[in-house]
């Protein structure tokens, strides 16, 4: 059980819905659903009754609520004494998804510790769709994901509540990578639907039920595929073992390889149905008010980044 889960918990128990929860703290229904499953399996017990019309806080449930409120609160003097740390230390914290972390991370280290050699820069890169909820959650001041329309204007929402800015920083999208052996390197372009026939490695997120390119509809998943934990990973995968990819522009482009020679990079024409073949680059940082100086000369080095690396245009 991590920290966070204490305040989803307490979440749930104040709207009386997993589903109301879910929105206020920018996590997918049904990944929420199961953090509630893992909870009660660890301390035994149901916490919460479901119903027709949302859930019910059962007796053992309002006990371990109080005392998850009361271990929330000693969380969040412990993070209040983490940031006085850090303000002495000057260390900061970037939270990211695999995609941007490979690209801008060493370029970003270089610019920002040439400047300030005093300072600890620590990318904390995780799964991309959990940089907002980190964010909400407190665990950091600054955060650097990718998020579709739709998913803009959801965030927006619980971003205000939590006094969290938002700043598009450029735009990208998500293309197919094989080696230069491989079937599909003939081409220019492939359909998404094309790709169940062939053996795919993946970040995690292009495999999870919420994903907006692979989807979890009916026969929208590969034939088969593998999921690693990084970009680097998946492309030694891809040529490997001949097989096929989807990955950002930025993380194929900019993520400090040099064998990109050895790549076909494919423009995908057609997504699911109903789906741009674009996101959003976002930029997640806390209001002036609660940034540290050397937070602040941060977002200028990532901001300075992503309008000194765009994208190539493919042929």
């Amino acid at each position: 059980m991590r920290s966070e889960h204490f305040n989803y918990m307490i979440e749930i128990d104040r709207l009386h819905s997993i589903s109301a929860a879910s929105r206020t703290l920018y996590i997918g229904q049904t990944t929420l659903s199961a953090i509630v499953k893992n909870v009660e399996k660890t301390v035994g017990f149901e916490i919460f009754s479901r119903t027709s019309n949302g859930v019910v806080t059962t007796e053992k449930g309002k006990e371990a609520i109080r005392l998850m409120k009361e271990i929330d609160e000693k969380f969040e003097s412990l993070y209040k004494l983490r940031d006085k740390h850090m303000a002495i230390n000057k260390t900061l914290n970037i939270y990211t998804s695999p995609s941007i972390g490979c690209a801008m991370a060493v370029p970003f280290m270089k610019s920002y510790l040439g400047k300030n050699k005093d300072a600890t820069v620590d990318f904390k890169v995780i799964s991309g769709e959990q940089v907002a909820p980190s964010m909400i959650q407190s665990a950091g001041n600054i955060g650097v994901t990718y998020f579709n329309t739709k998913e803009i204007e959801r965030y927006k929402t619980a971003a205000l509540r939590y006094q969290i800015d938002m700043e598009i920083l450029g735009r990208d999208c998500i293309y197919v990578l094989v080696s230069k052996d491989h079937p599909l390197a003939l081409r220019d372009s492939v359909e998404m639907d094309e790709l169940r026939e062939h053996h795919l490695v993946l970040l995690s997120h292009f495999s999870a039920p919420e994903s907006s390119i692979l989807g979890a509809g009916k026969g929208s998943r590969p034939a088969s595929y593998t999921i690693y934990p990084t970009v680097s990973l998946v492309k030694d995968a891809v040529l490997s073992s001949n097989a096929a990819t989807c990955l950002s522009g930025y993380s194929i482009f900019y993520d400090g390889r040099d064998d990109l020679d050895r790549f076909k990079v494919l423009k995908i024409s057609s997504l699911r149905k109903g789906t741009p073949n674009e996101m959003m680059i976002c930029l997640l940082r806390r209001q002036d008010s609660s940034l540290k100086p050397h937070e602040k000369e941060a977002i200028v080095f990532i901001k300075e980044f992503f309008a000194g690396h765009p994208l190539p245009e493919l042929d």
